[in-house]
């Protein structure tokens, strides 16, 4: 157990592994992650997930605490950024199964971006479904997507735009006038890009896989 008496606010990092981490608040632009499939995160206090987080759940069966991570909260639950899955090598989850990843005292919001649940190859795809205490994970039949949209969200000041992870090697482009036939290539970007502060009125992006 980790007890801080004030406030906490996370710029970035990681907050990992099993047990409890206990303050009033934690508002987070880090990642926060079990780190295993047996490993349950408890934060004793109020979560906000900003437009720049993540957390990421293991995934290797459906029972929490056995072979799926989960994190509880014991306040209230904002969410918004990204939640991405790792699952065990060899490991598929079967149609209809669900996962019980997040619970909290109350919950608001929803996470803006997903990676790793297009199952790629299987025909099946990952659903979050929302409670007011809780985030479930559902499996269901889906056709293997041909394509896919870059999603686009603001908070505050902030931007952020992505598309899943499972769809490596595309490069992405940006600029702020239509007329321009010149696309700008921005460097760096695997599938996530944000911006604070936003530094245009408006700015048009494209993806492109190099052959």
């Amino acid at each position: 157990t980790i007890q801080i008496a004030q406030a906490v606010v996370l710029p970035g990092g990681l907050v990992t592994g099993s047990g409890t981490v206990q303050a009033p608040s934690i508002t987070s632009s880090a990642v926060v992650s079990p780190g295993a499939t047996n490993a349950v995160l408890n934060l004793a206090g109020n979560y906000t997930q900003l437009l720049g987080g993540s957390i990421q759940f293991d995934i290797g069966g459906t029972s929490p605490g056995a072979n799926q991570s989960q994190v509880n909260v014991t306040g209230t639950a904002k969410l918004g950024g990204l939640i991405a899955l790792r699952f065990s090598p060899g490991y598929v989850p079967a149609v209809n199964s669900s996962n019980l990843v997040l619970t909290a005292g109350s919950r608001s919001g929803q996470f803006a971006f997903q990676d790793h649940f297009f199952l790629l190859g299987q025909n099946k795809r990952i659903v979050p479904v929302y409670s007011p205490t809780n985030v479930v994970l559902t499996t269901i039949a889906a056709t293997d997507p041909t394509n896919f949209s870059l999603s686009a969200a603001v908070q505050g000041q902030a931007f952020a735009l992505a598309w899943p992870s499972e769809f490596a090697g595309y490069n992405l482009y940006v600029k702020t006038n239509l007329d321009d036939p010149t696309w700008t290539f921005i460097p760096g970007v695997t599938n996530f890009f944000m911006e604070t502060p936003m530094t245009s009125p408006h700015k048009f992006f494209r993806l492109f896989k190099p052959l």
